[in-house]
C-alpha cells in the first residue's frame, strides 16, 4: 500500500497494524522536514474538511443543574452559601 492510500485510511480512521502505523509517522515527519513544518500542523491539515463532529467524541453532556456560588450549599452542613462552604478552592 503505499503511503497517500496509508493517510487515507489513518483519516478515516480505519484500524492500522503496527507497521502501517510507523509508516505514517514516518511518512508525517518526512513531510515536516521538507515543508519546515511542525507535525502537529500536518496533522490539523490532514483533518481539514471532515466535519468537527466526526473528529473526536463529543463531551459529556451536564444533566445536573451547575451550582452557583451564592446558592446554599447543597451538603447542608453549615448553612453557608456555597462559596463559603464547598466551593473553596482549598
Amino acid at each position: 500500500m503505499d503511503r497517500v492510500e496509508l493517510m487515507r485510511k489513518a483519516a478515516q480512521e480505519e484500524e492500522l497494524t503496527p507497521e502501517e502505523t510507523s509508516e505514517v509517522q514516518n511518512y508525517i515527519a518526512e513531510i515536516s522536514e521538507k515543508m519546515e513544518l511542525d507535525p502537529e500542523a500536518i496533522y490539523k491539515y490532514m483533518w481539514r474538511g471532515v466535519p468537527k463532529a466526526d473528529r473526536r467524541p463529543a463531551q459529556p453532556v451536564r444533566t445536573e443543574a451547575k451550582i452557583g456560588r451564592n446558592e446554599i450549599c447543597p451538603c447542608g452542613l453549615t448553612g453557608l452559601k456555597y462559596k463559603k462552604c464547598c466551593g473553596r478552592g482549598k
